[in-house]
């Protein structure tokens, strides 16, 4: 899945900041680069999940083994998620 990008002069908006929330929570990271993101269009564990790590190290300005470990953290909730549906 390819990162949205989007306009970041835009206000947040309470979708946006319950969206970082829930990320920040489910995958145990900093508010803000959740926050950084749902502004890079990734907004649930399984947009994570589906992005590259290379998205992840672009939107959240992260190194390559960041950006992996991130990737694994979303893919193994993602896959939780989906066992228990």
């Amino acid at each position: 899945m390819e990162a949205v990008e989007r306009d970041n002069s835009q206000p947040i908006g309470t979708d946006d900041a319950a969206s970082a929330l829930a990320l920040a929570n489910r995958l145990g990271i900093a508010s803000d680069r959740a926050m950084s993101l749902v502004k890079g269009g990734l907004r649930t564990v399984s947009d994570v999940a589906s992005s590259t790590p290379g998205d992840l190290a672009r939107i959240c300005n992260l190194n390559p083994t960041q950006a992996r470990i991130l990737h694994d953290s979303a893919r193994k909730a993602s896959e939780e998620d989906a066992v228990c549906r």
